[in-house]
């Protein structure tokens, strides 16, 4: 990892962010939040190896009824449910 100082300096704002939120945040709304380029986050994201910290949009299949659990504790599949219920 050779990064320029004002890299370091971006990567250290990024864990910054992330540290409190937590890691699911997807490099948009980082990007957002810091008043930084998409692209940007994602190059530190790689040089620093933090892939696995970032969520991205293709690890969800939007298309996949949504699971939740009721309160005892049994799946409710969201495509079975009522919006009145």
């Amino acid at each position: 990892m050779n990064l320029s100082p004002a890299s370091q300096a971006l990567a250290y704002r990024v864990w910054g962010y992330c540290k409190p939120l937590g890691w699911g945040q997807t490099c948009a709304d980082v990007a957002q939040a810091l008043d930084e380029t998409p692209q940007r986050i994602a190059s530190i994201m790689r040089a620093m190896k933090w892939q696995d910290r970032f969520a991205t949009l293709q690890r969800f299949n939007l298309d996949m009824p949504l699971r939740l659990a009721d309160d005892t504790g049994h799946a409710i599949i969201t495509s079975q449910m009522r919006m009145d219920e």
